[in-house]
């Protein structure tokens, strides 16, 4: 049923559908149990009453106000607050409006081109912020989906997943089961993100696939940064940029675990390990005799740090400073190991003990520590 009339207290149900036409005015609407209620842009529709299975679909150049089971609602001269969108219900939030408090369920949209604030994202429930949308303190539960290429700050994901396909977001908090992923939607890596800030904490996982990573503490939770090689050939990559970068400070605490892959950017990093925490660099894929793993800081509190390698006979460990006490740990499949199988180019300072494993992670060597040059820009393997 479309109208440009006043039509007044109509009930939609049973997949049945209302649209409110430009300059149309609806009153007293009824919607629920798969009836849609459409209010297009310039149209008006007040006192409106949506029930359990209701939709409403509009845009913030719509003017509605009505109520549903989580309490009133309203869009009024670009300002939406209060709305519940699911079963197929959306909202379009223009270029200079704003929408806060909405609560996103099943198959229900938010679509940010303006700014929005205090979003509910629930099972099923998408939102999604385009370049030059802005969303803040947002939350995203089980099962919700959180698709992001312009600006967010402050979002906790308690059990959803988040996407950032090019934008930047600061101060997300990823926990309880939740998946943050940085640079892909899937088919294509988006070089240009960047997140600030991270939180992965107990049951979080975050994934770099592309972009830059700057600043993260991670207690109990994963995060991975993956090679650059690892990307399939056919994910399109943004040109001249860095495909995987992590800079400044990075904590790592009790249970948590940092896997980074071979050829990421960590030049400007200063990775912390704290006790129970554990820091991977990845250079399996690395084909040769020898491998190289470059990071700018890192600082055992008597954390560990793995090297993984193929058969490589030679590993070198470069760092602008290695301090602390704590144990590196070197998985490698060659047949041999000798006396210089592996060296440290950089400051090194402290206690650091030295364990090779197999390829099982069964000890090879573990008597072992690393012993700072004369000249203090490195340190060679010797007996403890």
């Amino acid at each position: 049923m479309r109208l440009a009339e006043e039509p007044k207290n109509t009930v939609v149900t049973g997949a049945g559908w209302l649209k409110v036409a430009t300059g149309g005015i609806a009153k007293c609407t009824q919607y629920g149990n798969n009836g849609t209620l459409s209010v297009s842009d310039g149209a008006i529709a007040t006192d409106i009453v949506q029930s359990e299975g209701g939709a409403i679909s509009l845009s913030t150049l719509a003017t509605v106000n009505g109520r549903h089971p989580e309490g009133e609602f309203s869009v009024d001269k670009g300002y939406a607050c209060g709305l519940l969108l699911e079963n197929g219900g959306n909202l379009r939030v223009l270029e200079g409006h704003r929408a806060e408090k909405i609560i996103l369920d099943q198959e229900g949209g938010l679509l940010v081109n303006g700014t929005t604030s205090a979003v509910v994202v629930d099972e099923g429930g998408e939102l999604l912020v385009y370049p030059g949308g802005e969303a803040s303190n947002c939350e995203i539960n089980q099962g919700g989906v959180f698709m992001l290429a312009g600006k967010a700050n402050d979002t906790l994901l308690a059990g959803g997943t988040m996407n950032n396909l090019g934008g930047e977001d600061s101060d997300t908090i990823v926990e309880n089961g939740a998946i943050y992923r940085l640079g892909t939607d899937g088919l294509q890596l988006y070089s240009s993100g960047k997140t600030q800030n991270l939180s992965v904490n107990v049951g979080g996982r975050a994934e770099v696939h592309a972009g830059t990573l700057e600043n993260a503490v991670i207690q109990g939770g994963t995060v991975i940064l993956l090679s650059p090689t690892s990307a399939d050939e056919n994910f399109v990559v943004e040109e001249d940029r860095a495909p995987v970068e992590l800079t400044g400070s990075v904590a790592l605490l009790d249970g948590a675990s940092m896997i980074i892959g071979y050829g990421a950017d960590l030049q400007q990093s200063t990775i912390t390990v704290q006790q129970g925490g554990v820091l991977i660099l990845d250079g399996s894929t690395v084909k040769g005799d020898g491998v190289t793993f470059s990071v700018g800081n890192i600082n055992l509190n008597g954390g560990k740090l793995w090297l993984i390698t193929g058969a490589a006979t030679h590993v070198q460990l470069k760092v602008k400073r290695l301090r602390g006490e704590g144990a590196i740990c070197l998985q490698t499949s060659a047949k041999e190991i000798s006396p210089d199988f592996i060296n440290v180019k950089g400051e090194v300072t402290g206690v650091i003990h030295v364990e090779i494993t197999d390829a099982s992670r069964q000890t090879l060597c573990n008597a072992l520590k690393l012993q700072p040059d004369e000249d203090g820009i490195g340190a060679t393997l010797q007996p403890a």
